[in-house]
């Protein structure tokens, strides 16, 4: 008798440590789009100070919109975690969950996309990292990272070509569909069938970014990062490529000048010139801010897991 009411204390334990994971993890996903949305300033896009280069949405609709989102990013975890089918198959469940997750937050917001990529995203990263969890807890992050993100390439195999085949006759395009009939970009779907290759190209630097004591700069400076390299939808939507090669260049110089420059004052004063350029040009970083959500939540988790579980995250 006493070996049975061990083993199912020992049960019992490690059911409400998988839970305790699975619900920290999905409240820091939401934590991190609170982060990106209050990280001030921002060069065109939405922060405590001005709506950026916005004129339907502002910072208080970004943080309902975030609310919003966070019981479905506790269902995509655990769809992963008890997942036991092919990656393709997880991808179709997590895919119904994220339609009435948008749902949701198109009626918060009043029809306002405020989170429709990233929570696209965020139902990749979630679901995969909720079904590399059921392994138990990763010794090495950046090996578990990789796992990740190499199953989220298995989950959306050939994703684009599905999407995209019958486009030409559909009646009503979004704008990322209008880009790609003209222009070939796949955007958001791009990135996920290749592994997020922005978000890991971000996560290279996180040695010298995290470096910056001050996770204001840090993330400032991975913005301008993403933003340097990043093929951005919203600014070739909004200004062509010459406007989308205007803030590659802009991002890139000013992101190899303050790398290493601990003059903060110079660094927020340039920030807020390049913001006032944006908005007066009505340029929007959205997909470089979505990109930053991602990398803000991995950052976070891996503060969680070093923190409580000591595990190694070079």
């Amino acid at each position: 008798m006493k070996n049975i009411w061990t083993t199912r204390c020992i049960l019992l334990s490690k059911k409400w440590k998988v839970f305790y994971i699975l619900n920290k993890i999905a409240n820091l996903a939401t934590e991190a789009l609170i982060i990106e949305a209050t990280l001030t300033p921002k060069p065109g896009l939405v922060d405590t100070a001005n709506s950026g280069a916005h004129d339907d949405m502002d910072f208080f609709l970004f943080i309902k919109s975030a609310l919003s989102l966070e019981k479905y990013f506790n269902q995509y975890l655990t769809e992963g975690y008890y997942h036991k089918g092919s990656p393709t198959e997880l991808f179709k469940k997590i895919r119904i969950i994220g339609i009435e997750a948008e749902k949701d937050m198109f009626a918060t917001t009043e029809q306002v996309n405020t989170h429709k990529g990233a929570n696209f995203s965020l139902a990749l990263l979630l679901s995969s990292m909720g079904y590399h969890l059921k392994n138990g807890l990763p010794e090495d992050y950046p090996l578990f990272l990789g796992l990740v993100f190499n199953y989220i390439k298995k989950m959306t195999t050939d994703l684009s070509q599905q999407d995209f085949e019958t486009l030409e006759t559909k009646k009503e395009l979004t704008h990322g569909e209008k880009l790609y009939l003209k222009h070939g970009i796949k955007g958001i779907r791009g990135e996920a069938e290749a592994g997020f290759p922005t978000l890991n190209n971000v996560l290279s630097h996180h040695q010298i970014l995290s470096q910056n004591k001050n996770k204001k700069k840090h993330y400032l400076l991975a913005l301008l990062y993403i933003m340097s390299i990043l093929e951005d939808s919203n600014i070739i939507n909004r200004g062509g490529h010459a406007a989308l090669k205007m803030v590659q260049h802009r991002a890139h110089s000013m992101f190899e000048r303050y790398l290493s420059n601990d003059s903060e004052d110079a660094f927020i004063e340039e920030i807020l010139r390049f913001d006032n350029q944006l908005i007066t040009q009505h340029l929007s970083s959205g997909g470089a801010a979505d990109i930053l959500g991602l990398y803000i939540f991995i950052e976070e988790v891996r503060t969680f897991s070093r923190n409580h579980f000591n595990i190694s995250n070079k």
